[in-house]
């Protein structure tokens, strides 16, 4: 199939699914969830996101140092790349290929993808360092809401009786 009817064909199902999922909802559903965000819907969805991609492809970019390639060519690789790794079930790595692919009329393929190898690994470091400190956190608020529900919550006294007679 050529790249001009797959296109269309590619955009047609996906405006599809949107409407499946609109249909699916309840269109009354849909509109009251977007006119209680108005504004806002703009900033809850499209803000973050966009923050990401810019730090995620300068984060690429700090791996380039001598990099021939614009941030804008970078960004929209990244975008692809991103887009592969969610829509199949590669476990977030199918698309990493493809950014080094995109990329390669300005930047030789090997260097590509040991760029992006790079920038996925210290990504996988990060979350972990994330999950981390999160763990601990949760650990600590226990630790924290169990000693200061002291014997109250565990209905016994601190000399270990049941507080009779």
């Amino acid at each position: 199939m050529s790249v001009r009817l797959l296109r269309p064909l590619l955009l047609a199902v996906g405006l599809a699914v949107v409407v499946w999922l609109v249909w699916d909802l309840g269109p009354a559903a849909v509109w009251d969830a977007i006119h209680a965000l108005s504004w806002r819907l703009g900033l809850v969805v499209l803000f973050p996101f966009g923050v990401a991609v810019v730090l995620d492809t300068l984060g690429w970019r700090v791996l380039l140092p001598t990099c021939p390639v614009p941030w804008g060519t970078l960004a929209a690789a990244r975008l692809a790349g991103e887009a592969v790794n969610l829509l199949t079930p590669t476990a977030s790595v199918g698309g990493e290929p493809l950014k080094a692919y995109l990329v390669r009329d300005r930047l030789p393929l090997d260097l590509g993808l040991a760029s992006v190898i790079v920038d996925k690994t210290t990504t996988l470091v990060r979350r972990l360092r994330e999950a981390t400190w999160a763990l601990i956190g949760l650990e600590a608020l226990a630790a924290f809401k169990s000693r200061s529900a002291g014997p109250a919550a565990g209905g016994s006294s601190p000399a270990g009786g049941s507080g009779g007679a």
